[in-house]
């Protein structure tokens, strides 16, 4: 594997998704991925979330800059 491949746990699908629902039902270890895989979406989407509000605040912020100097500019010629 070179360094512009992924490595083959990063790309490989089960089978079918009735064998990976057996599995689980077997192998605590998977039943415990999926649920850490769960967890991690979640927080992977609230931290979305977050950027995105961000996001709209520093253009808030942007916005009221541009402003100010505006009315900076204004106020310094007669």
């Amino acid at each position: 594997m070179n360094a512009r491949t992924k490595p083959d746990f990063l790309t490989s699908q089960p089978a079918s998704l009735d064998m990976k629902l057996g599995q689980q039902e077997k192998n605590p270890v998977l039943k415990h991925m999926d649920h850490l895989q769960g967890q991690l979406q979640e927080q992977l989407d609230s931290l979305n979330a977050v950027v995105e509000s961000m996001q709209r605040i520093s253009d808030i912020m942007d916005r009221m800059a541009k402003k100010k100097r505006k009315l900076n500019s204004n106020r310094g010629s007669p």
